[in-house]
């Protein structure tokens, strides 16, 4: 027996079309309606949805987590609105959210009225047939798209055929996927996920300075994508990811100079400074707010007051930082700052350099060729006894490398790219790590500072930056370990294999 069917109708079929087109003996019979505002809640980048699955608002404060074939994984009461999964009753529901949407905010994409009317069929016998749902769902201000779900009872399958046949004229389209996700997109619901990396389509002989201008171009306008979301403070992802473009800007026009002219070049260099360095302090000051249940884990009770009055300082500084922030980005003086920038990575090449003209392959295989061995005659030379600025230095190139890779990776072979990419990542973590806490030491030290600090805050920033300390030493003690796994013989050859190269005999390059 079927066990039943989902279709799609014309946008003004009604109940009434429906009972109109139903002869020889069989009555529709209405039961309830019900009517349902719903709002779709999602990140900046659409995760849950990615995911397959709907994070739902039912207007009751209910949130709703449907997976693709509406079962629900989890849900929760909101006394009142929420933005991240930390501010959700402690439950199933907060622990998938944050898995799905890390520190990403919870915002509103669509919102959709969902009318379902219930009815049955009876034959002349008052004998229920079929039973049945009209559903209307509007999205936004769209025009109303309407569903039929039909379930045949037991024993009536013909009597369910000849509904069917007698609902011929209102041309029903079947559907294979009747769950709420694909009926909301039937409706006019779209994703627009943003884009989160930029996308170069590079190719192999491309004039060098032509592509570094472009890409420069690209990740700068990726970055501009950030700006609505800072100054509406949505999340702190916003900045984040504003500093990695501009940062990935910065890594490139530095690491390619010799394909510009000086003059491009330090314009581009300067004006990227600049705009880069407007977030430090925000970001600073993000991070350290984000690690608050971190940063309290590791100090021991008694010591917890001082650092709750020190939260409370750094909220305070955070809320006068981001309002500077603001204004800077809605200013016209940034503005014409960015579109003069863009401008001149729209002009015409120079091709006044060898660099300039080359293929851009071939210089790029020369360019991680030449940063692999710098890392590694830097690497060989760190020992327990290195002072820890060269440590740092190391971390610099290192995150050269990295980008070089990810940048150009379009270039070459996927999965061997991916491969590199891991190796160095366990070096980067244990070199970002050993950065993080020293910043973290010298970000508090800062907040000791000044007459009226008390001294519960006192012992507590004290406290704290001697667990940071030993923290450091823990990650300093692992630095020559995990520079020789990223040295290890067959990551060479992989580094060789894929960029041409052979190593010097002679210093580095």
């Amino acid at each position: 027996m079927k066990s039943g069917s989902n279709w799609r109708l014309g946008q003004e079929t009604s109940i009434q079309d429906m009972e109109a087109l139903i002869q020889n003996g069989y009555v529709l019979q209405r039961l309830n309606s019900v009517n349902q505002q719903v709002t779709l809640l999602d990140s900046y980048d659409w995760d849950i949805w990615q995911s397959g699955m709907l994070l739902l608002d039912n207007g009751n404060k209910e949130l709703r987590l449907l997976t693709k074939d509406d079962h629900c994984l989890a849900s929760c009461q909101t006394t009142e609105e929420k933005h991240f999964w930390w501010q959700l009753p402690a439950g199933e529901l907060a622990n998938r959210l944050k898995e799905l949407i890390s520190i990403r905010a919870l915002t509103p994409k669509h919102t959709a009225l969902i009318v379902t009317e219930y009815f049955t069929v009876l034959n002349e016998d008052d004998k229920i047939v079929v039973r049945a749902e009209l559903i209307s769902i509007t999205v936004e201000k769209k025009q109303p798209c309407r569903f039929l779900k039909v379930l045949p009872l037991k024993g009536y399958q013909r009597e369910y055929t000849q509904l069917f046949k007698s609902l011929a004229p209102l041309n029903p389209e079947e559907l294979t996927d009747s769950g709420l996700r694909n009926l909301l997109q039937q409706a006019g619901l779209e994703a627009h996920i943003p884009k989160s990396k930029a996308i170069f389509n590079l190719e192999d002989h491309e004039t060098a300075e032509i592509v570094v201008a472009r890409m420069a171009k690209e990740m700068i306008q990726l970055a501009r994508e950030q700006e609505q979301g800072i100054i509406d403070d949505i999340d702190t992802e916003f900045v984040h990811q504003y500093r990695v473009n501009i940062r990935k800007t910065r890594s490139l026009i530095s690491l390619f100079k010799k394909t510009l002219s000086p003059q491009r070049f330090q314009f581009l260099k300067s004006e990227l400074k600049t705009i880069g360095s407007r977030t430090n302090e925000l970001r600073d000051l993000d991070v350290f707010l984000l690690d608050q249940d971190y940063y309290r884990d590791l100090l021991p009770q008694n010591l917890w007051p001082g650092l709750e009055q020190l939260f409370r300082r750094i909220k305070r500084r955070r809320t006068s930082t981001y309002k500077k922030m603001k204004a800077q980005l809605s200013g016209s003086s940034y503005l014409d700052q960015v579109d003069h920038l863009l401008q001149v990575l729209q002009q015409d090449p120079d091709l006044q350099t060898k660099q300039a003209r080359s293929e851009i392959k071939p210089l790029v295989s020369r360019k991680i060729s030449a940063q692999y061995r710098l890392i590694q005659a830097d690497g060989r030379r760190i020992g327990v006894a290195t002072p820890d600025a060269a440590v740092h230095e190391l971390r610099i190139e290192c995150k050269k490398l990295r980008y070089l890779l990810e940048l150009f990776k379009e270039l070459y072979s996927k999965d061997e790219i991916r491969e590199l990419i891991k190796f160095l990542k366990v070096l980067q973590d244990n070199l970002g790590k050993f950065n993080d806490y020293s910043v973290q030491q010298e970000f508090l030290l800062h907040f000791r500072q000044g007459a009226r600090i008390s001294a519960d805050q006192l012992a507590s920033i004290n406290g704290l930056a001697a667990v940071l300390y030993n923290k450091q030493r823990v990650e300093r003690s692992l630095v020559v370990k995990n520079i020789s796994g990223f040295l290890e013989p067959s990551i060479e050859k992989l580094f060789l294999k894929l960029f041409h190269s052979t190593p010097p005999e002679g210093t580095k390059s």
